[in-house]
């Protein structure tokens, strides 16, 4: 960027500044009333231009400051900032959450580069804010969790209705705030299961035209390749403690290195009452029958708890649901216990008899990458299920970077060759 240029976006940031806009002054004549969706994107660009001496602190603050007087009564933004009218949604919840998190960053960096009192460089400088302990953002992180329990068909109703403007926009933050699960969910592997189903045969992605294929395509890429436009932001709050909003809890069993309980060991109980335990047919059961509370525990558990006997109880339920968003939220628990899986157990269930397991199997490997397992989805492409030759094929797209069409002869050769010395 050339020192002109600098010069010219530091008088436009003046102007703006000294014009005001929503919860700060008069209002810029002409520029309307302004929004949060379009307010992200500028926040970026105002953090990206830090990079280049560019003052864009006190801006980042600000908008920062507004969005902590703007948030709902459930925890959530709106499309419009303070607008009663409006109701939150998980798009401009994390945008919210984005234009917080470049205030910490800037106001960080502040701290760090602070000297003491006597001006000292030696001496320590005072403690950065922690944004753990923001409610703002412990209350937008709960809020934005709560996406897991809403039907994708349901996120198509919300504000602007479009499903990969809203999966980018969780991914977008998940990314920044360095998020390896969301409300202890896999976060990434949720999303990039809407996309796999929904991608068009030309390889785009659409939402019946609201931002329309080319957006929408890219939203795609971005979420399925974990794009992090803000790296440099991102540092800041892994230098900061993991948000304890029960975002980064390990699923059951997955840390090898934990202690035990030590009132486990002292409780009584633990001896004399075992927990109960469920067959194959009961599990299942558990997970289509009851009240709305129950089957959503029997599901939460069913997901996190170690055993295959879970994996066949999800597999088993998903034909016998009888409402299509039911169907929907068994397939994706099932991938994500399939991307928890050794490479061995994962192979093993991609030639599994039952088709569910099949397909679930074929996404784990997309979503993990297991570029050990790519030759094995090529038989999938002849599956006489058909769901799981289009998930063979979607996913030998993805991790080879070819489309070679649903000839499983052509990849075979395509294997082979690229096997040869």
């Amino acid at each position: 960027m050339q020192s002109q240029e600098v010069a010219q976006i530091v008088a436009e940031l003046e102007r703006l500044r000294s014009a005001g806009q929503m919860y700060g002054g008069q209002g810029t004549q002409g520029l309307g009333q302004g929004d949060l969706s379009n307010t992200q994107f500028a926040v970026l660009a105002l953090w990206i231009g830090r990079r280049y001496g560019v003052p864009t602190d006190p801006v980042l603050w600000k908008t920062a400051d507004a969005m902590r007087r703007s948030q709902n009564q459930d925890m959530g933004w709106s499309y419009i900032l303070g607008a009663s009218n409006q109701t939150s949604t998980h798009a401009m919840t994390a945008a919210a959450l984005m234009c917080l998190s470049t205030g910490y960053g800037a106001l960080r960096e502040t701290y760090l580069s602070t000297t003491g009192k006597s001006g000292s460089p030696s001496q320590k400088a005072p403690a950065p804010p922690d944004p753990t302990k923001d409610p703002a953002i412990v209350r937008g992180t709960m809020f934005l969790a709560t996406i897991f329990r809403t039907p994708f068909e349901t996120l198509a109703q919300q504000g602007f209705g479009s499903v990969p403007y809203t999966l980018w926009a969780m991914e977008r933050v998940a990314m920044v705030y360095d998020w390896k699960t969301l409300g202890g969910l896999d976060w990434h592997a949720w999303g990039a299961t809407y996309f796999f189903r929904t991608q068009a045969p030309n390889g785009s992605w659409n939402d019946n035209n609201r931002c329309g294929p080319v957006p929408c395509t890219a939203f795609g890429i971005l979420f399925l390749m974990r794009s992090n436009l803000a790296t440099d932001l991102t540092a800041h709050f892994r230098g900061e403690a993991v948000l304890r909003t029960g975002d980064d809890k390990p699923l059951a069993g997955s840390k090898p290195d934990s202690k035990p309980d030590a009132s486990a060991e002292t409780n009584p109980a633990s001896d004399t009452e075992p927990p109960k335990v469920f067959t194959l047919a009961e599990l299942t059961e558990r997970l289509i029958t009851g009240s709305d509370a129950e089957k959503r525990a029997a599901l939460d558990h069913a997901t996190q708890a170690p055993g295959g006997i879970y994996t066949l109880a999800l597999a088993q339920a998903i034909p016998r649901a009888l409402q299509a968003n039911e169907q929907t939220e068994f397939r994706r628990a099932l991938v994500r216990r399939m991307t928890r899986m050794s490479t061995e157990t994962l192979h093993a269930y991609m030639k599994h008899v039952n088709p569910e397991l099949r397909r679930a199997a074929a996404w784990a490997v997309a979503l993990r990458d297991e570029q050990s397992l790519v030759s094995a989805l090529v038989p999938l492409l002849e599956d006489n299920d058909a769901d799981v030759a289009n998930t063979a094929y979607l996913a030998l797209k993805t991790l080879t970077g070819k489309d070679f069409g649903r000839s499983a002869t052509a990849w075979k050769k395509f294997f082979e060759q690229s096997v040869q010395p």
